[in-house]
């Protein structure tokens, strides 16, 4: 696995995400709810760019808590502002998930070791806290 994917995968994972919701949920005219949605998104893919990975066994609890926190405020907007979600809005939440979910993906290929027959295939891409 490249060097760049290893660090920016989760983030670049949780972008592409944001870009294609924009591109295939949002209707031609986006209300308040959806717009406070996407920006969620957006702000969620920005802000695990920026925290660190932590040390121990559950390297990605940091990110994650991010992510979970943007899925719970993407999931209380509509109820919020509307009362009921619309179709377009629970599909956001759904995606939401999706992205926590790539985040996780994303920090587990940066963490993990690659091993060839028991040697460990490129040293520079163990890991700090596992050498």
């Amino acid at each position: 696995m490249s060097t760049i994917m290893q660090k920016y995968g989760a983030a670049l994972a949780s972008f592409l995400v944001v870009l294609l919701t924009a591109l295939s949920v949002l209707p031609t005219v986006p209300e308040i709810v959806d717009i406070l949605q996407l920006s969620v998104l957006v702000a969620s893919a920005v802000g695990i760019f920026f925290v660190p990975l932590l040390k121990g066994k559950w390297a990605a609890g940091g990110k994650m808590a991010v992510e979970m926190v943007g899925v719970l405020l993407i999931a209380l907007i509509p109820f919020f502002i509307d009362g009921v979600p619309s179709r377009e809005q629970i599909i956001i939440i759904i995606i939401a998930l999706i992205k926590a979910g790539a985040t996780q993906l994303g920090v587990s290929i940066r963490t993990d070791i690659p091993v060839s027959n028991g040697l460990v295939a490129d040293p520079d891409s163990l890991p700090k806290h596992a050498a």
